[in-house]
């Protein structure tokens, strides 16, 4: 794709306050508001789907406590993740939410992030939208999106890090990629190859502030991203989870990407201030290893 035209955005790449240019993936059905909290207050930035709550009740509740629980944390950052697609039953309910609780970046998902750009900029948030190709990511660009995130939806698709350089030719603003980042060297070698941030998943997944109620509890191997990330559902890998069966049957993945893991009682479970920390020195190890120190 050729195109003359170069779009910006007004939004700065904001990593003050971060420890690492990471957000912890947005995993459906394990993140909640414990692992958005956690992973804020580790210097990360936390996020999680909206649709993981079973209801809007439960989801204004579940903001309710990322409120209280970043209470006096200077440059928190967290952010929610929604379908904008047409026929997305609660795309309302969810909307109302967004902009009663302020989350500084909204992450949309299977649709145009127009519907709520000038919303969402109207209280100096920031819409991300997750795109899975070149074509969508220009598109995207030209719905108003303060940032993209480059995804991969399917074995077919072009890799995430692939991407990166053609949309840096119509794209200033914020990039960031997710889809098989596990560790802080990931996360550098996605920043070298132009991206701002990445995505980390599995390893969060895993984490005792994970919603561990949910039948799907998390990645046991951290070779791989696992867990899905986004409100789209795209897996980053194979979830592992105390009763495959149950957890295809609610998440919608093919029994193939489910397997067999711990249960999902939370024992045993790093914290994730502790997960975060590794991650983080990884990525610093990388840095200081390119200049020699």
């Amino acid at each position: 794709m050729n195109t003359p035209l170069v779009v910006s955005t007004r939004m700065p790449v904001r990593t003050d306050g971060l420890r690492a240019p990471v957000i912890v993936a947005p995993m459906c059905p394990v993140s909640g508001p414990g692992l958005v909290v956690a992973s804020c207050r580790a210097g990360l930035v936390g996020s999680f789907p909206l649709r993981n709550a079973r209801t809007p009740w439960e989801l204004a509740s579940g903001m309710d406590e990322i409120h209280a629980g970043l209470a006096g944390l200077v440059h928190a950052r967290w952010a929610a993740s929604m379908i904008v697609q047409r026929d997305y039953a609660r795309f309302e309910d969810e909307l109302a939410l967004v902009l009663r609780y302020r989350p500084p970046i909204v992450l949309t998902a299977l649709g145009s992030p127009r519907r709520v750009v000038a919303a969402v900029r109207d209280y100096g948030g920031a819409v991300f939208a997750e795109v899975i190709s070149v074509e969508q990511a220009l598109k995207a660009a030209f719905a108003g999106a303060d940032g993209l995130v480059l995804v991969r939806g399917g074995s077919e698709d072009p890799s995430p890090l692939a991407m990166i350089d053609e949309v840096r030719t119509f794209f200033s603003g914020p990039l960031a990629v997710g889809g098989g980042f596990v560790t802080g060297r990931d996360v550098r070698a996605a920043e070298v190859l132009g991206a701002d941030l990445a995505y980390v998943g599995g390893r969060f997944g895993a984490c005792a502030e994970a919603a561990v109620d949910s039948p799907v509890s998390g990645s046991v191997d951290s070779s791989v991203d696992g867990l899905v990330d986004g409100s789209a559902g795209v897996p980053g890998g194979i979830v592992r989870a105390a009763d495959p069966d149950l957890a295809s049957a609610l998440t919608g993945l093919p029994l193939g990407w489910v397997a067999e893991g711990w249960p999902a009682d939370g024992a045993d479970r790093a914290p994730a201030d502790e997960v975060a920390g590794q991650v983080v020195a990884e990525y610093h190890a990388a840095v200081a290893a390119e200049s020699g120190v």
